[in-house]
């Protein structure tokens, strides 16, 4: 059944609305034909809509329903070709409410349904959803006025010097209404500038030349840098910043599975699949492993069945609430403490006939290219997935991996670690120039950032001469691990030191803050971050311009990670100065609609971006709202020819949705481009900083 026409059969069905349509209201839903644009051509007429209003009339409707807009759009546009749900079209949920406005207008109008001069309910013109959001006209009132005085006043730019408060606040009380926003946005941003790039303004030392004894590639999120700066201090290592899903997009399947699913981002298209298989000396255990967890799925397939089927919530209630409720009164009040990941006897490697081994060759050197190693690999190199263990948490997926399409990213870190550790794939590298060493094997692990704790997978792959250096490694990780879940837990509410157990506290309404706080996107060496501690504010991808003579590697960085990161601050940025409209709202009202997303209360359009506890904290803003500053070491001129070619960046770059700092030689002062294009030598405005804090009084 369509869209539209369910949408019909649900005018006529539901009581709420049956009740609002005359008769002549109801013979004209059931004659509409079975098309969109029909219905939606046949409901301008109805409400009298002009032909050159149309236009504005379908953004109205849209905008009227941004959660099922959305939806529909992402259905339409960024499903899996296996998406199993129907497909739903914006033109689709256009077409359903403009019916039922036409049929309820005519229901209430002076005249019948069939009427042409039936006076038209115009829905609100394009925009007037936001109305409530809008900037206040009048003068800014006198606590508000006192804050940002002070802010102003303790800026460095006038400290140390007479202020008089007066003239500030005269200054401050003459910028028009409309354009106060825009000043204290820049005015944060370009404070959040000048302490980041003082404290990258400093000589590249240039990477090491002696061997390392391991080398670990995490992922680009910004929950990586505070651990890859604490093992740096620990252990003679050397970290990577590359894209979680390891720059190979395929499509994986777990043992037990029918269908592979995605696990690249959502700008590429799977070029190749992924396969767990068992291993052999394993293959009667997993069988048995597998029949017990078949067991249990079904189990949780009839039970999340019953949740999710409508008005069966009660019922399930009134017949499983003997049994389940004490076991939801033990998870309150004694909430489980988190286990370590599974090590299963599995192996996960690409699919050999399907990819050949000149197409493995090219993914393993593109992989080795891009993020940069192509030379001095250590003994033990880690491939460094992430995820974030949590329960009872409808926005699971915005924790996750965004690079791994909303999942864990094990599975891309096992597959791309057995790509390159093939001897095959190897054989065929060396003739391209990439020599690995013999004694350098690849290993797969997962960082979950709720915890820090950082588990290696496929041990059963390495060697027994590399264990010693894997387990001096761990001791290393666990250190690291502890040290920064004790730095975060200090912007985290409640008992400190005690993050690890969050997760697994379905009680927890804010089991981490995810990617909060996100200001910057790093493109260069680790050498020039090194030792500065950034926070956990910059997303950091490594990237080395001698190695790029054509500049395809930067192009790549800038049009895929640097594009999902700014996706990643705009969504941050949005749920936060508007948490109501373009947020989620309170995530205590939310009620999950099936597996599809969330409402707020018992009804109304789905709820977008995320909930107010991803964002703030006690009622005022944790997120900083600024936009995504890129910060990229290269040769300007490449950078202007990227962005040149790329119709994306233009649009992000002219409209100042992405700012860009760069410099061309290590020896460089950084340079900032303007919206028009050109580069201004940006000037120390402060002294280097130990930490790059959070900056909340220009707020």
């Amino acid at each position: 059944e369509s869209f539209v026409r369910m949408s019909c059969r649900l005018a006529l069905s539901d009581r709420r609305v049956s009740r609002l349509l005359s008769h002549d209201a109801k013979a004209w839903i059931r004659a509409l034909a079975d098309d969109p644009a029909s219905i939606i051509d046949a409901a301008c007429s109805v409400t009298g809509v002009a032909d050159d209003d149309r236009v504005d009339e379908v953004r109205s409707h849209l905008c009227q329903l941004p959660g099922w807009s959305g939806l529909a759009k992402w259905r339409n546009q960024w499903a899996q070709a296996d998406e199993t749900r129907p497909l739903l079209a914006p033109i689709d949920v256009v077409a359903g409410r403009a019916l039922l406005v036409a049929a309820i207008t005519g229901h209430r109008g002076a005249q019948t349904i069939g009427d042409t001069g039936t006076p038209a309910l115009r829905t609100p013109a394009p925009g007037t959803a936001l109305d409530h959001t809008a900037l206040d006209h009048t003068a800014l009132d006198q606590p508000v006025l006192d804050a940002r005085v002070d802010a102003v006043a303790q800026s460095p730019a006038l400290a140390g010097g007479a202020v008089d408060r007066a003239v500030i606040a005269d200054v401050l009380s003459h910028v028009p209404a409309e354009a106060r926003a825009g000043v204290w946005l820049e005015a944060q941003e370009r404070s959040l500038d000048a302490r980041l790039l003082s404290m990258l303004d400093r000589l590249d030392p240039g990477k090491r030349t002696e061997r390392p004894n391991a080398q670990l590639v995490f992922c680009i999120d910004v929950r990586s840098e505070g651990l890859r700066r604490h093992l740096e201090d620990l252990h003679n290592v050397e970290t990577l910043g590359f894209a979680g899903f390891f720059g190979v997009p395929m499509r994986i399947r777990r043992l037990g599975w029918d269908h592979h699913e995605a696990r690249c981002p959502v700008l590429v298209s799977p070029a190749i699949q992924a396969t767990e298989h068992p291993r052999i000396e394993a293959v009667s255990a997993i069988a048995q492993q597998l029949a017990r967890k078949g067991a249990a799925a079904g189990i949780r397939a009839a039970h999340s069945g019953a949740k999710h089927g409508p008005g069966a919530a009660f019922a399930l209630a009134e017949t499983a609430g003997w049994l389940l409720g004490p076991r939801s009164a033990a998870r309150t009040f004694l909430p489980r403490q988190p286990a370590p990941p599974r090590t299963v006897p599995t192996r996960m490697i690409l699919d050999d006939d399907e990819v050949l081994l000149e197409q493995r060759v090219f993914f393993a050197e593109s992989v080795l290219h891009t993020m940069g190693l192509t030379d001095r690999f250590a003994p033990i190199v880690v491939l460094c997935g992430h995820t974030s263990t949590t329960t009872n948490n409808p926005h699971a997926t915005a924790l996750e991996c965004g690079a791994c399409a909303g999942a864990a990213g094990e599975d891309n870190a096992r597959a791309v670690a057995a790509l390159l550790n093939s001897l095959d794939v190897r054989h065929g590298l060396d003739e391209r120039g990439i020599s690995i060493p013999d004694d350098t094997h690849f290993l797969p692990a997962l960082h979950d950032t709720v915890s820090d704790r950082v588990t290696f997978l496929d041990l059963a792959d390495a060697s027994p001469g590399h264990r010693p250096a894997i387990e001096e490694l761990r001791l290393a990780l666990d250190h690291a691990g502890r040290t920064q879940a004790l730095a975060r837990s200090r912007h985290l509410p409640g008992p400190s030191g005690r993050v690890a157990a969050r997760g697994t506290d379905w009680a927890q309404v804010r089991p981490e803050w995810g990617l909060a706080r996100n200001a910057a996107f790093v493109i260069g060496p680790r050498s020039i971050t090194e030792g500065l501690d950034l926070d956990g504010r910059a997303f950091l991808h490594s990237y080395d311009a001698d190695n790029d003579p054509t500049g395809k590697v930067l192009e790549t960085i800038m049009t895929a990670p640097l594009i999902v990161g700014h996706w990643i601050s705009s969504q941050y940025y949005f749920s936060t100065v508007d948490p109501e409209v373009f947020g989620a709202g309170n995530k205590l009202l939310h009620n999950p609609i099936g597996t599809t997303g969330v409402v707020s209360g018992d009804s109304g359009d789905l709820c977008v971006g995320l909930p107010r506890q991803s964002t703030h904290i006690d009622g005022a803003p944790f997120h900083q709202p600024v936009r995504l500053l890129a910060i990229i070491q290269a040769d300007l001129n490449r950078i202007e020819a990227i962005i040149a070619n790329n119709p994306i960046l233009q649009s992000l770059t002219g409209g100042s949705w992405i700012r860009i700092a760069a410099r061309s030689h290590p020896h460089d002062r950084w340079s900032t481009r303007t919206a028009a294009g050109t580069w201004i030598e940006t000037p120390r405005a402060f002294d280097p900083q130990p930490t790059l804090a959070l900056t909340t009084e220009l707020s």
